[in-house]
């Protein structure tokens, strides 16, 4: 049986060099940190902006980066876009891999629920029922096909802010539309406590 196959813990030396290599490795990203930040120094505010516009056009994730430390406000439409947008990227499913306990995105599935905070402080409470229904439909298909289910608490998490919003919400319109996100769970344990007492369905 070789070493791959069965596990030996690493030798003291072997710790001692793996230490060393990490060390090395975080002087070099604080070095070019700080190259960054010095060159970014030297840049006219106009440069800056188009450098950063860049960044957003190139890179979805930094663009999420960007516009959270940023506070920047969105119009509904452009929130709704950009909404689908990030549940689409959270909710991908590789066919390839149905019964795993696949990798998806994080950081895709926070900004699902950054966007749907702002969408709920825009008082966009009916745009936020109807995209909820889509997240649920897509959310519970990924839950759906992987071996655990890990991502289910972000999809509840993502799910929260309209969950607060309608809490005073008019009973007959919130349990019609919790009927419906119900009907769109494919696997029928999403939100299912809250889910059950709003629409008396024991599903």
């Amino acid at each position: 049986m070789s070493r791959r196959e069965r596990f030996i813990p690493p030798t003291d030396e072997e710790l001692r060099r793996l230490e060393e290599a990490h060390i090395e490795k975080q002087k070099l990203v604080e070095s070019r940190k700080g190259l960054i930040a010095k060159t970014l120094r030297t840049q006219r505010k106009e440069s800056l902006v188009q450098i950063l516009t860049k960044v957003c056009d190139e890179n979805i994730h930094a663009r999420w980066i960007i516009e959270a430390e940023l506070g920047m406000t969105k119009p509904v439409e452009l929130l709704r876009h950009d909404l689908r947008e990030a549940i689409q990227l959270a909710t991908h499913v590789d066919e390839k891999h149905i019964n795993y306990n696949f990798s998806f995105d994080w950081d895709a599935y926070a900004e699902v629920k950054r966007l749907m905070e702002m969408l709920v402080s825009l008082s966009a409470i009916p745009e936020a029922m109807e995209i909820a229904i889509h997240f649920m439909e897509k959310a519970s298909r990924q839950i759906e096909y992987s071996n655990e289910g890990m991502m289910l608490e972000q999809v509840e998490a993502g799910l929260h802010p309209i969950f607060e919003a309608l809490e005073n919400h008019d009973e007959t319109q919130r349990s019609e539309w919790a009927l419906r996100l119900q009907t769109a769970d494919r696997v029928g344990f999403v939100c299912h406590e809250k889910l059950k007492r709003w629409t008396n369905n024991p599903r």
